[in-house]
């Protein structure tokens, strides 16, 4: 029952820091505490139960005590940190001593009157249901928040570009507050444990010096022994009370610094100039975008680090979601050296995209989604990365902006009548980007005034004439105006009135906003959403078998067609309902004049 030092090995302290990185080490490490605090409760729960029976079973009292004796004698504080004070050393070693404490009355066989439960039982499952079974409760919401934040950060990133851009900034907005309420259930969870580590070492051992005392008291044959104990007592209670003040001091600038860390949720200088969590596109996805299934790729998250001085980039598949604390030595991460980083064209169908090669893999190239734009840009920076090629030479540059002048407005109609006369029977014009010189050609011919009609007429430039081309010139030349179709001045005002909760209010609204736009601006996207909006007339009678089929009579009206991914068949809107109908049942329409 003698005390010896303990050979365990001290758990690595959880930082704030950390919550906000959220590393596979982190989860590691907080999994760690989760299990030591689990054993404690385990403990806690032994010693509740011995000290029952003690007060129930008074002709087995002996055997009880020397049982309880060995609990105490067992029982372990795990080490925060590497090196402990004195006090504490004093306090991990209390236990040990009361054990010592009741075998030494017991060899003497003195009997113990009565305690009463509320004093002992009462507290310590107090203690444990509300201090421990709290860290519970946290654990479960934390689980919750984790997994909210990556089903909702997942969603955000697989939207597709082609969304309008107040649904991107309510999804943008909506993942900030998952972010946000992540983050805060995440520093509230490792606050909560470090709370309930520390109060074990004064609220837990308080209660067992209460129960110690009061059974010395209570046995007059005992007077002797706690003679002999009064000053190790004595000290310990001006240990555990010291304890306890240092705790209340430095829970208050614990808590200053989790909101020092909400407040600025910055991540700590570190050996990596860039760490966090990216979505690769995996390579057996990389075929079927490009020519069987646009809209199928796999993206896997992984966990990645670049060191930008050795060009080191490691990569670890890890998600909050799934894991299943893997022993940090099984993982098996993998390390590059980087070779080139570019960005993706705004073309692709994810946002946020960059592709990356590496040395050991020549001839593969690597696309990964960052979380946002920001986090985008930051990879791009820590890696200096490039511009797409077939950008860099032409003359379409981000920063070369077009005017709504006549030219442009010769361009644009022609680009549509030529798209509407043949175009819209090509799958994906808008979709599939076109070959970037060729894009580049056009534009270039398409704003210089003398050249507008012959580009679209001449033989010579017949090869610019691909739907795709058409259609990636037409967006390039939208993109690039000086100002936005929409203006930036009513910009925050189309964000408000597409809020709106009701459906006729947000058309009011909106309908307002787009008449008070200059007249070439108004005209101008009045020309392009006349484009883009397609009708058929059915040829046909068709009863839908299926419950995604359209059923329709001859000579119907379907709006807001498009292709589907079923060949042979097309996508509309009938009375109200959104489905699938049959290519050939059916003829296009021109557009509204």
């Amino acid at each position: 029952m003698g005390g010896g030092k303990d050979i365990r090995r001290g758990l690595e302290p959880l930082e704030f820091e950390e919550c906000i990185v959220d590393s596979p080490e982190f989860r590691d490490n907080l999994n760690k505490h989760e299990k030591e605090l689990d054993h404690t409760s385990h403990q806690i729960k032994r010693i509740i139960k011995e000290v029952k029976d003690l007060m129930s079973a008074a002709k087995v009292l002996s055997t009880r005590m020397k049982q309880l004796a060995i609990l105490l004698n067992d029982f372990n504080f795990e080490c925060i940190g590497t090196a402990q004070t004195d006090d504490e050393n004093v306090i991990c070693e209390s236990l040990k001593r009361f054990g010592a404490i009741i075998g030494n009355i017991e060899d003497e066989r003195e009997k113990m009157l009565t305690l009463a439960d509320k004093h002992i039982i009462e507290s310590l499952e107090d203690f444990r249901k509300k201090q421990i079974g709290g860290v519970k409760e946290n654990k479960k919401k934390f689980d919750k928040k984790t997994e909210k934040f990556c089903q909702s950060q997942e969603r955000f990133l697989n939207m597709s570009t082609k969304k309008p851009e107040n649904t991107i900034q309510e999804a943008d907005a909506s993942l900030g507050m998952h972010e946000r309420e992540y983050i805060q259930e995440s520093l509230s969870y490792v606050l909560r444990i470090q709370e309930v580590q520390e109060r074990i070492k004064f609220e837990f051992v308080e209660i067992l010096l209460a129960f110690i005392s009061g059974w010395l008291v209570f046995y007059h044959t005992a007077h002797e022994q706690a003679e002999d104990h009064r000053d190790y007592l004595q000290d310990l209670r001006h240990k555990v009370q010291k304890t306890r003040e240092n705790f209340e001091e430095a829970r208050e600038k614990v808590t200053e610094l989790k909101t020092k860390y909400m407040e600025k949720r910055t991540k700590p200088e570190e050996l990596f100039t860039k760490r966090g969590y990216l979505f690769l596109m995996e390579k057996s996805s990389l075929l079927k975008i490009s020519i069987l299934e646009p809209f199928k790729a796999t993206w896997t998250k992984y966990y990645c680090t670049f060191k930008k001085q050795k060009r080191e980039f490691t990569m670890l598949q890890f998600n909050q979601m799934n894991h299943n604390f893997t022993k940090p030595e099984v993982r098996e991460d993998e390390k590059l050296t980087l070779f080139s980083c570019q960005r993706r064209a705004s073309e692709f169908e994810k946002r946020f995209c960059f592709d990356l090669t590496f040395k050991e893999k020549p001839g593969i190239v690597y696309t990964f989604q960052a979380l946002s734009e920001k986090d985008y840009r930051s990879w791009l920076s820590a890696m200096d990365g490039t511009e797409p090629a077939f950008l860099a030479p032409g003359k379409i540059k981000g920063n070369e902006a077009y005017q709504l002048d006549e030219t442009g407005f010769i361009f644009v109609r022609r680009c549509i009548n030529v798209l509407e006369s043949r175009g819209l029977e090509d799958e994906g014009i808008y979709r599939k980007s076109g070959v970037g010189t060729k894009i580049t050609k056009l534009l270039a011919l398409g704003m210089n005034r003398k050249d507008t009609e012959d580009v679209f007429i001449e033989e010579k430039y017949r090869e610019l004439m691909e739907s795709n081309t058409i259609a990636s010139a037409l967006k390039m030349y939208l993109r690039n105006l000086s100002e936005p179709l929409m203006t930036y001045h009513y910009h925050t005002h189309f964000i408000e009135a597409a809020k709106q909760e009701g459906l006729n209010q947000r058309i009011n609204e909106v309908h307002k906003l787009v008449y008070k736009l200059p007249q070439p601006n108004f005209e101008m996207l009045d020309m392009v959403i006349k484009h883009l909006t397609e009708r058929v007339r059915t040829l046909y009678a068709c009863m839908g078998e299926s419950e995604g089929e359209l059923s329709f009579e001859p000579n119907q009206i379907i709006t807001n067609v498009r292709f589907s991914h079923e060949p042979g068949w097309l996508q509309g809107t009938l009375n109200g309902k959104t489905g699938l109908i049959p290519e050939n049942y059916v003829e296009h329409l021109k557009p509204y004049n």
